[in-house]
Formats: structure tokens, sequence, C-alpha cells
């Protein structure tokens, strides 16, 4: 019997943090659709709810060709964090594994989700490893340790702020392959 694969969202802050989930996604063989905030402003005042239901009714038919990773680019951290809140409970019915990603910038940005997620949801998070925390529903925030700009420079010698997309993409699989300590613990966290 085939096991029934979860649909999942990954909700980045920017196209850099886009651009290490769909490397990590190839180098670990899965499919994903990559969605930018451009392409939500496009849709116009519903369009992250209707590409997100576009992502889960295709995920969910007997099509063969479906991605099982829906990447999208928040524009910033208050997005990543309203939007992972608003769509834990909008989906939570639903077997949908949603996962949010965002620079731990010295503990601010979990103790601005656990804020948002107490004040919104009535939910929190609880340490599910190194990098990782879960709600009470099951969803997952991945905190890196620091900025994922200044750990490219650190590890690479290259800084990918003014680079193109073929460039930066390249130096961007240049830091996965140098194996990052958290690098591993993210992978995990997408396979789960």
């Amino acid at each position: 019997m085939v096991k029934k694969v979860r649909p999942s969202i990954i909700f980045c802050e920017g196209k850099h943090d886009l651009d290490l989930c769909s490397s990590l996604l190839k180098k670990l063989g899965l499919t994903y659709r990559l969605v930018t905030h451009e392409e939500f402003i496009k849709e116009g005042r519903y369009g992250e709810t209707k590409i997100i239901s576009e992502y889960l009714r295709d995920h969910n038919s007997r099509s063969r060709k479906k991605n099982r990773f829906l990447i999208k680019d928040e524009n910033g951290k208050p997005n990543v964090i309203d939007n992972f809140t608003f769509f834990s409970q909008q989906l939570a019915e639903e077997d949908v594994k949603i996962i949010s990603i965002l620079d731990g910038d010295f503990g601010r940005s979990k103790k601005k989700m656990q804020k948002t997620l107490k004040e919104q949801s009535k939910d929190y998070l609880q340490s599910s490893g190194q990098f990782v925390y879960r709600t009470k529903n099951g969803q997952k925030c991945f905190f890196i340790s620091k900025s994922l700009e200044k750990q490219i420079k650190e590890k690479t010698g290259k800084s990918i702020d003014l680079l193109e997309d073929t460039p930066r993409k390249k130096v961007i699989k240049e830091f996965i392959e140098a194996n990052t300590s958290w690098i591993p613990e993210l992978e995990k966290t997408i396979r789960e």
C-alpha cells in the first residue's frame, strides 16, 4: 500500500530563504512549487488564499504530477509570523504540514512568534530540537541561529545580497554543501 504524502507549505522570510529551501528540496529529490511575494500581489486581494487552495486541490487530486511542497516568500518576518499563525488555524482540520523558517535574531523572532500564537490562536511553541519548535497541533517553526546572509558570508566568503539569481543560488548550494551545523536539522524537519 502506498503511503499518502501530506501536502506541505513552507513560509520563508524572503528570496534568500526561498533559494535555500528550493536547493535543499532539490538535493533531497522532493518536488515543490515556489511562489514569490510578487505572484501573490498579482493575484489580488485573496491571492494568497487562492494559490494555497489551488495547491491543496492539485495535491489532493489523482494527478501523478503534483508538488509535495509549496514554498512561499512572505516578504518579511512579520508576514511569516502572521501567515503561519493564520494558516495553522485555517488548515487545522486538514492534513497539511506547515513550516515557518525565520532568522533567530537572538531570540526575538521566537518571542514574537510565541506572542502572536498565544494572542491569535491560544497556541504555544514547544522545543522539538535545537532549532525546531512545534505548536500544539504539530506545525513547525525553524529558527536559523542567526542571519542566513551573515552565515553564508562567513562560510563561503561571499555576500549574496547583491548577486543575481543564478550566482546567488550557486553560493547557497555551496553553503549547504559546507554542512552548516543546522542544515541537517532543517532537512530532517522538512522530511518529517
